[in-house]
């Protein structure tokens, strides 16, 4: 019968110290799309030698509803990253596509468009994405005569935050 009592009175406070603090917290989700364009170009009067270098930053704060919830963040999930090409002109070779110094891809005359679709180089850009907001997009390749190259970078993503 002891036993019995002291177990009750145990299962009592531990109701009771367990139930006595909560902090109290919510997660909500807020998907988000980062949409940029970058324009690789270079005129036939340029000698700049044949390095091709344009980047275009990838920032969370572009959207409002994460602006504004930003240091609530605690992770993200990309859902979808596309590069679509267009309007192709000229010769680029050795094009690669890059976020941060994070290899993505490779562009080939002819391409319309990259998925990204790697899990493990998307836990990678999600992880840079909670360090730093904001990432550089960049393409780079080679080329010694005028080309032009228009490049969409879309990144469909869903953002945990904790309040």
């Amino acid at each position: 019968m002891k036993s019995l009592k002291a177990l009750c009175a145990i299962g009592i406070l531990s109701l009771f110290f367990s139930c006595s603090y909560q902090e109290d917290t919510a997660a909500f989700f807020i998907e988000n799309q980062l949409n940029e364009s970058l324009i690789v170009e270079r005129v036939s009067n340029e000698t700049l030698g044949n390095n091709i270098f344009h980047n275009v930053s990838l920032d969370l704060k572009s959207s409002e509803s994460f602006e504004r919830y930003l240091l609530r963040l605690t992770d993200i999930e990309i859902t979808k990253f596309t590069c679509n090409f267009s309007d192709y002109q000229g010769i680029i070779e050795n094009g690669q596509l890059f976020v941060d110094d994070l290899l993505l891809g490779n562009f080939v005359a002819g391409m319309d468009h990259v998925d990204i679709d790697d899990p493990q180089i998307l836990r990678q850009i999600e992880e840079l994405f909670i360090e730093k907001t904001a990432l550089d997009f960049s393409f780079v390749g080679e080329s010694n005569a005028h080309h032009f190259l228009s490049v969409n970078v879309q990144v469909e993503m869903k953002g945990t935050f904790v309040h």
